[in-house]
């Protein structure tokens, strides 16, 4: 069993997101209203979510090379993030390492 780890892959998940959030978020009268219109500015934003964003076709390539090894490893990573927490994992606890993530992610203020 191998597990495909992609990272920042194209998609069409933020256009999906934000039809479900304007089908089912009220914003003007939610008491949350200034988190939704950070999260409506993300879904809005043109061109890649984040830095290092590869196409599908490359998460493609990984699952053909699980699919066709005759010793598959146990772990692919595709995108540059991937590889880097991959290393990472060698060098921090798992309380370093969600640490880190949440400094990345904003400290949770996004």
């Amino acid at each position: 069993m191998s597990l495909i780890e992609p990272g920042p892959i194209e998609s069409r998940f933020r256009d999906n997101a934000y039809k479900l959030y304007k089908r089912f978020i009220n914003v003007e009268n939610s008491v949350h209203r200034t988190h939704y219109e950070a999260m409506e500015a993300r879904l809005m934003k043109q061109g890649p979510a984040a830095p290092f964003t590869l196409p599908p076709e490359a998460v493609l390539e990984k699952v053909i090379q699980a699919l066709t090894s005759k010793r598959p490893q146990p772990r692919y990573y595709v995108t540059f993030p991937t590889y880097f927490f991959g290393v990472l994992k060698r060098f921090l606890s798992t309380r370093g390492i969600d640490w880190l993530m949440s400094m990345v992610s904003g400290g949770g203020k996004r």
